[in-house]
């Protein structure tokens, strides 16, 4: 099964290289991390800031996921879709709300993201996860920034 597994991913990545929409992993890897240096090199040499990875996710996904607030930063400067959703459907704002990331919050708010997109399963905005998460400050920010309860 692992052999198949390898192969499996081999020919997957081999189809979105001829697409023309396979990334270096580093790329994904470096937003995880919060490696700003490693981001701004890899937007210099053209990569294309709202390229996906393997599991459906972009950079600014795994930044917000992480807090990486300097490289969601460098992100929305290059352009990346603030709204963006990853594989489950979430987006970076519900992402950072959920885990108590104010500053990517407020970066992401700031930058466009709706407030009140919700997780396609779940049924929930940015604030309710905050709220479910014991957020409170970001549930009264969200709630000036426009955000309704689901």
């Amino acid at each position: 099964m692992l052999t198949w597994n390898l192969a499996a991913r081999s020919v997957q990545k081999t189809i979105l290289k001829v697409l023309g929409r396979y990334t270096d992993p580093a790329w994904f890897e470096a937003a995880k991390a919060g490696d700003a240096a490693t981001i701004r090199a890899f937007l210099e040499r053209g990569v294309k800031v709202d390229a996906r990875d393997d599991a459906d996710d972009t950079a600014l996904t795994w930044a917000a996921h992480g807090g990486r607030l300097e490289v969601v930063r460098i992100l929305i400067a290059a352009g990346a879709d603030v709204n963006a959703r990853q594989y489950d459907g979430s987006t970076p704002l519900i992402l950072a709300a959920d885990r108590g990331f104010g500053d990517v919050v407020k970066a992401l708010v700031e930058a466009g993201a709706d407030v009140n997109l919700t997780h396609p399963k779940e049924r929930l905005g940015p604030m309710d996860f905050a709220a479910r998460s014991g957020h409170r400050d970001l549930v009264s920010y969200l709630h000036e920034a426009g955000a309704k309860w689901r």
